[in-house]
């Protein structure tokens, strides 16, 4: 492979940052880098992918312009995001609990995005707190209170241009009485601020103070403006810049999701107000927070930031959807059945029960027969009726056939189309 192809594959497909480059050429043995010094590699690789990449209207620290590349993978993720979309998820949730649901998304995105943050509870009393208005006991589940009443806020201003005020309300509501009073502020910090580790060492220095204001302008003018950036991008991009501002001393993790939350939803992904963004993110926070470090240690090159959150946001999506698929499938599919005037009979309704309640994939007639107390020929008939109508596809396996559950998708697919 040429160096321009190299450069290309490295920028297109393989989005890595320096060292793991490195630890792929010392452990992988790829071929390609075999009479390759990496660290010239890296200064024709980091030229390139500037030199293609989209520059952003926003200036890190030494006023280097953020930029990005959007990559096979993105793409892939914000493609397959857009057809959850198209399939409208939300038709999967039954009419009369879609306010549940959404209510039941809203626990669960400030239940998640306040453990981030190192919040101690429990989802069960969280539902209690917003549901059942119990009193937090302590500063974690006040967070999670805080969280779900900044999504309240978030949810009512929807149609809101951002300002200004509004995000400085957001954060207000999120931190109210759970930080420290010196890191309580009346606008934006007036202050340094430092990101430390555990072991106390420096993980991120904030833009000084004296930077914020005009930097935050930028980010409410783009958050409001229009382009041609796929608007899953845009909101990773929002919310990357709004944690590299670091406007406030504390909470601007979850100012930052909250906004990510508020764009979306504004912008036409009205699926995603069923959804916790940040669920999946709990168990990610180290790649979280690695990702935002890697973009910045590589001269502001969101990429990396881009790649993380869209596979995140794919992998939310197909999980709560599964669960909504299992919580609901049996109520939605009973009702089209009804609708439809499909007519089956008390056993073809009880084997539709038993696999929409059971992990079984499968069934044969021999299995039938007994299960039923019925004749081979009645069997073969029954569920011959429910491959018709699409609930089980007929496989040969060996010499006899196996009778397969399909897919819950495909199933109310079938059903919509009869």
């Amino acid at each position: 492979m040429d160096n321009i192809g190299l450069l290309r594959s490295y920028t297109e497909n393989n989005y890595l940052p320096l060292e793991k480059i490195r630890i792929a050429k010392l452990y992988k043995n790829l071929k390609e880098f075999k009479n390759i010094d990496i660290n010239e590699f890296w200064k024709e690789l980091s030229d390139f992918r500037k030199s293609i990449g989209k520059n952003l209207v926003f200036l890190d620290k030494e006023e280097r312009n953020l930029f990005f590349n959007y990559t096979k993978e993105s793409r892939e993720y914000v493609d397959c995001i857009e057809n959850l979309g198209r399939d409208k998820i939300e038709d999967i949730i039954p009419d009369d609990i879609k306010e549940s649901a959404l209510i039941d998304s809203l626990i669960d995105e400030a239940f998640s995005s306040s453990v981030i943050e190192g919040a101690y509870s429990t989802r069960k009393r969280a539902h209690d707190m917003i549901i059942n208005n119990k009193q937090p006991k302590n500063k974690s589940e006040k967070m999670i209170l805080n969280n779900f009443r900044a999504l309240e806020y978030t949810m009512d201003n929807i149609e809101e241009e951002l300002t200004h005020d509004i995000v400085y309300s957001i954060w207000e509501i999120l931190t109210n009485e759970t930080i420290e009073e010196e890191d309580i502020c009346s606008g934006y910090r007036t202050g340094d601020v430092e990101v430390r580790n555990k072991k106390d060492e420096l993980v991120f220095e904030g833009p000084s103070s004296n930077e914020i204001q005009e930097m935050m302008e930028s980010l409410i003018e783009y958050f409001n403006g229009i382009d041609n950036t796929n608007p899953i991008v845009k909101a990773c991009i929002i919310h990357y810049y709004f944690v590299y501002i670091h406007p406030f001393f504390d909470g601007n993790g979850r100012t930052a999701r909250a906004l990510m939350h508020m764009y979306l939803i504004r912008n036409g992904y009205d699926f995603l107000k069923y959804f916790s963004i940040s669920k999946i993110l709990v168990d990610n926070r180290s790649r979280y927070y690695e990702s935002i470090r890697t973009c910045e240690i590589h001269e502001s090159d969101v990429t990396y930031f881009i790649d993380f959150y869209t596979k995140l946001l794919i992998d939310t999506i197909s999980e709560i959807r599964k669960n909504y698929l299992n919580q609901f499938s049996k109520k939605i599919i009973f009702e089209s059945i009804e609708m439809k005037n499909v007519i089956l009979n008390a056993r073809q309704e009880k084997v539709l029960n038993y696999f929409l309640k059971r992990t079984k994939s499968n069934i044969d007639i021999k299995e039938y027969t007994k299960k039923y107390q019925v004749t081979t020929e009645t069997a073969r008939k029954d569920l011959q009726i429910l491959v018709d109508f699409g609930f089980f596809k007929k496989i040969k396996s060996g010499k006899k056939y196996l009778y397969n559950f399909n897919d819950i998708k495909e199933i109310i697919s079938r059903l919509d189309k009869l």
